[in-house]
């Protein structure tokens, strides 16, 4: 084997193991988020967000403001494993589908 092809392979192991020990890593629970800080939600949306309950497969959610379904499921998934730290889960859960997942919202109205 040449020395060229030893570096090569050296690099290629070594960039595996990175991915590998990045994969590995623990991830950091989503920050703890209050309906009140849903500032970009209109207030009966918020109220309806704190009156949500704590049950994980409550039959309240999505919300009737989520355009993306499939993004809320993956927000949701995403805070599932940690859900027991937060008092209002879905606050957390609609601060991630809205910001890291960029999830769009509906115009909704008192009434709906």
């Amino acid at each position: 084997m040449s020395s060229d092809s030893l570096i090569k392979l050296a690099r290629e192991i070594e960039f595996r193991l990175k991915v590998e020990a990045a994969r590995k890593k623990p991830k950091e629970p989503p920050a703890d988020v209050k309906a009140d800080d849903l500032t970009w939600l209109p207030e009966h949306e918020r109220e309806y967000i704190r009156q949500m309950r704590q049950d994980v497969n409550s039959p309240f959610n999505p919300p009737r403001w989520v355009a993306e379904p499939s993004k809320w499921k993956k927000a949701k998934k995403a805070v599932k494993a940690y859900w027991d730290r937060y008092d209002n889960p879905y606050a957390v859960i609609a601060d991630i589908y809205r910001g890291p997942m960029k999830g769009k919202v509906k115009k909704t109205k008192k009434s709906d």
